[in-house]
């Protein structure tokens, strides 16, 4: 699976993957998730982001904390977050392997995240694969908190989760830098900058990552 930067089951490969396997990421995801997504997770996602505003202010005041733990607690929230992660972490292993090469991970939320993949050819309708909404970052940093906080009662693979934490951390940031959608502070939108977030998210402790995210709302503005 995939997890921490130095972990045994990360397989360290240079950010030079094809771009076709990103798109075909993408395009599994959006299809499950959306295009053709069957009533069961349509319920799912209606029920998470019924939720999503709890973890949100959270992020502003780490006072409600437990308003969010309660919310991720909840019998409905908690399995429509289960069935949601699987699929998740299925369309992650099947486009990228396993163990999940980590370097090819983050390149695809790289590209994602700063506009760079290029066009789909079997997506005619919409060929390029970039995040639309850019409040959709923070809601899949609430998810994936979701998935850390129910770990340890389920049979959700904590450390895939820290992974998955570099990955949309390593997107939104380049969302913010290079399309300048949202504040992001720290780097400048040229290659220096573009090597520091790497180098960032790379390095980043892994019990850093939550806080980071999390930081990284407060100063979007997004939610002010």
């Amino acid at each position: 699976m995939l997890g921490r930067r130095n972990s045994p089951e990360c397989v360290p490969l240079p950010p030079l993957a094809d771009p076709a396997q990103h798109n075909m990421y993408f395009r599994d995801f959006d299809d499950w998730a959306m295009f053709n997504a069957s009533a069961q997770t349509i319920d799912d996602i209606n029920v998470f982001f019924e939720a999503v505003f709890t973890y949100i202010e959270f992020a502003k005041d780490s006072t409600l904390e437990p308003d969010w733990q309660s919310a991720a607690q909840q019998p409905a929230f908690n399995s429509a977050v289960q069935r949601l992660e699987v699929q998740q972490r299925d369309t992650v292993t099947l486009r990228y392997g396993k163990p999940v090469p980590f370097q090819t991970l983050l390149d695809g939320f790289e590209r994602f995240g700063n506009n760079t993949l290029p066009d789909d050819p079997l997506r005619p309708a919409d060929v390029r694969h970039n995040m639309n909404g850019q409040s959709m970052w923070f809601f899949w940093a609430a998810f994936i908190d979701s998935c850390l906080r129910l770990a340890s009662s389920t049979s959700i693979p904590q450390s895939f989760w820290h992974g998955i934490s570099r990955a949309i951390l390593m997107g939104l940031l380049n969302d913010g830098v290079f399309r300048d959608r949202f504040t992001v502070t720290g780097f400048s939108a040229d290659d220096a900058g573009r090597d520091l977030i790497r180098k960032h998210v790379r390095d980043l402790p892994e019990g850093d990552l939550q806080a980071e995210l999390m930081t990284r709302l407060r100063e979007s503005e997004i939610f002010s």
